[in-house]
């Protein structure tokens, strides 16, 4: 049996350590929209639901390894108070992998990769969540 103590080991291992406990991966799509209306997508392998009853999913925008900043999901929920976690199927694996590219905020994820902006606003809160692609 290995221990591992968390102050004790580089941050990118215990990242790497971390990510292996729990298999098969979850992906949530965080959707969430900035202080002048631009929209974000962001991947988020640490996400998983909590419960039924009360319904909860969480996710961690943690800091990232290289150099300790945010993503702008983050700020964006910070700003707003909203987000919209959406989940990743097979389907849009490839585009997923796109918004996991760091781009400069304010460009939208949604359309670098292709997918689209569900046409209606989520019940609860005005930011839009993934429109599913129609299966082939």
């Amino acid at each position: 049996m290995r221990t591992i103590i968390p102050g004790e080991i580089a941050t990118r291992d215990l990242h790497q350590f971390l990510l292996g406990c729990v298999a098969p991966r979850p992906i949530a799509f965080v959707s969430t929209l900035d202080e002048n209306g631009n929209k974000n997508l962001a991947p988020y392998s640490f996400f998983n639901a909590f419960s039924s009853n009360p319904p909860i999913v969480v996710f961690s925008s943690n800091r990232k390894v290289s150099d300790n900043t945010t993503k702008d999901t983050l700020h964006n929920i910070r700003t707003t108070g909203e987000a919209v976690i959406n989940m990743v199927n097979y389907d849009i694996l490839r585009q997923m992998a796109v918004t996991s590219v760091a781009f400069d905020s304010g460009v939208s994820e949604f359309e670098k990769s292709g997918l689209t902006p569900a046409r209606q606003i989520s019940q609860s809160v005005s930011r839009k969540r993934v429109a599913r692609p129609p299966r082939s």
